[in-house]
Parts: C-alpha cells; sequence; structure tokens
C-alpha cells in the first residue's frame, strides 16, 4: 500500500468517524432556514445524485415511518408532472455544481414548486440567493460520499416540523451514542475488519425490511 493511499484511508476513516457531529451540525442548519410547513402540504421531493441522493434515503426511511408527509427522491434532471405549485422540492448538491441537480432546480421553479437547496456553495448556492430561495449550506472540502451526515441532517432539520415532535433530542442522543461505540466498533480489530476479512474477496448481500432499506444501500 502506497503511503498517499494509506494517508487517505487515514482521512477518511477520521471523516466517517465525525459522522455524528456532521449529522446534528446538518440538523441544526436544516431548521434555521425551515419553510412553515402548510399543513395541506403532504407531498415533498428532494433531487440529486450520489451522496445526495443517500442522504435523501435515508431521510425518507425515518420519513415514512414517523410523519405526516412523503418524501420522493429524484435521480436526475425530470421532475414528476405532479411537483407543482402545491409540493415542495428539496434541491441537494454537495459542490453546487452537479449538472443534473442544476437542472431539476430549475424545472422546480418552472413547474412552480416550493425550493429549499442543500449545497456547500457554488452556482446552486448562487442560483438559490439570486432567486431568494433558502439555503442550507454546509460546510466545503470535502469529498462529497462523506458528506452525507450533514446532508441527511439538513434534509431532517428542514421537515423537523412534519414530525409529532421535533427530533432534535433524539438525534443528539443518537450522535452520542455512535461517539461512544466508535472506538470499539471501528478498532483496528473490531467487528467491521473481522466482518471484512471473512468476506474476502466474495460478493456480499445485504438483506433488510424496508425501513433499514436505505441503511443496508449505504
Amino acid at each position: 500500500m502506497t503511503s498517499s493511499v494509506a494517508e487517505g484511508l487515514v482521512r477518511m476513516r477520521g471523516m466517517v468517524a465525525e459522522l455524528p457531529s456532521m449529522t446534528v451540525d446538518g440538523f441544526r442548519a436544516g431548521r434555521e432556514v425551515a419553510w412553515p410547513l402548510d399543513p395541506s402540504a403532504r407531498r415533498f421531493f428532494a433531487a440529486g445524485l450520489g451522496a445526495s441522493a443517500a442522504a435523501a434515503d435515508l431521510a425518507r426511511s425515518l420519513l415514512d415511518q414517523e410523519a405526516s408527509v412523503t418524501l420522493d427522491v429524484v435521480r436526475g434532471e425530470d421532475l414528476p408532472r405532479s411537483a407543482d405549485e402545491r409540493t415542495s422540492v428539496l434541491v441537494a448538491s454537495y459542490s453546487g455544481e452537479t449538472v443534473e441537480t442544476l437542472r431539476a432546480y430549475d424545472a422546480a421553479g418552472r413547474q412552480g414548486a416550493r425550493r429549499l437547496v442543500l449545497t456547500s456553495g457554488g452556482t446552486l448556492a448562487e442560483r438559490a440567493y439570486d432567486d431568494d430561495v433558502p439555503v442550507v449550506r454546509v460546510p466545503p472540502g470535502l469529498p462529497p460520499r462523506s458528506a452525507v451526515g450533514y446532508l441527511f441532517g439538513g434534509i431532517l432539520g428542514a421537515l423537523d416540523s412534519a414530525f409529532p415532535e421535533s427530533n432534535e433530542s433524539r438525534i443528539r442522543s443518537a450522535a452520542e451514542s455512535v461517539r461512544g461505540r466508535w472506538g470499539a466498533l471501528a478498532g483496528p480489530r473490531g467487528p467491521a475488519r473481522s466482518i471484512a476479512t471473512g468476506i474476502g474477496e466474495r460478493l456480499p448481500f445485504f438483506v433488510a425490511d424496508r425501513p433499514l432499506g436505505a441503511v443496508a444501500r449505504r
């Protein structure tokens, strides 16, 4: 293993360890710019690719079980025709430069949907500020796949009022629990290493009940 690869693995390991804190910070940022939800609004869309779509999938798992709204994830630039003035679209791109997501942002505007943007900056943030669209800003400089905590937390924060009660204390408690178990779970001889060693070069299959489908996929 070259030194650059080893350094990259160490850096990624550090970012994975920050997932709990990123989720808490993202949730707080999402709540700060959240819309007042229209009591009649029941359907939301999340437009994004890669980690942004993964974050929306994770949020949808919780929304499906507990919230009063539905969240459909759109991976691409074409929104359903039902995304109109009666719906809202959360447009997520960590870099702010994902072409398909920028086009989805424009499509949501043309179709009259209310929009909220989650991004670290870029063209998406510039367009949103020009259009007076609320922006959940997340810190820049990360590989997009490692920013899923910020985006996941941001979506839950933006839609927090759709739940019977706020998720703030639950997310904070879950983050503290994960931090407390990190050393045992991710240690050099921990269960993650043992499972990976046992799998070896074979192709693993993951099976999960629907509420945990997004977690298993991630």
